[in-house]
């Protein structure tokens, strides 16, 4: 069971990739929280597989990503964000991130990153 800790401001967000990741088989979701403030503490008490973080929070840059990165130890890291954006995916790739999906894209893509990055 891969075990996911999720990153984003918008409670109505966290509920919905909840809701689609409990149709799955091998993911449950052992905690949410709105930034990476709140991430870390909850990351290094419950050791989640993976951490799907929002690259679009506010205020969020890829020096906080890799001090988050630092700390959370054998946690992959997938890192959601708004289009094809050259400049979020260099910041994703400094930061350590194990994967990189739009959110655009198909539910698909970030079923098979977060289970690629957890294996």
């Amino acid at each position: 069971m891969i075990r996911l800790l999720l990153v984003n401001e918008s409670p109505a967000v966290r509920q919905g990739l909840r809701m689609r990741f409990a149709l799955e088989h091998d993911l449950i979701v052992v905690g949410e929280v709105k930034d990476l403030c709140h991430a870390l503490p909850l990351a290094m008490d419950m050791r989640p597989d993976v951490i799907l973080v929002d690259l679009d929070l506010s205020g969020v840059d890829g020096i906080d990503l890799a001090t988050f990165r630092r700390h959370a130890g054998n946690t992959a890291i997938v890192l959601l964000t708004l289009g094809d954006d050259p400049d979020a995916h260099r910041r994703a790739e400094a930061a350590g991130a194990d994967a990189i999906v739009d959110k655009q894209q198909n539910t698909d893509i970030l079923l098979r990153a977060i289970r690629d990055a957890a294996a």
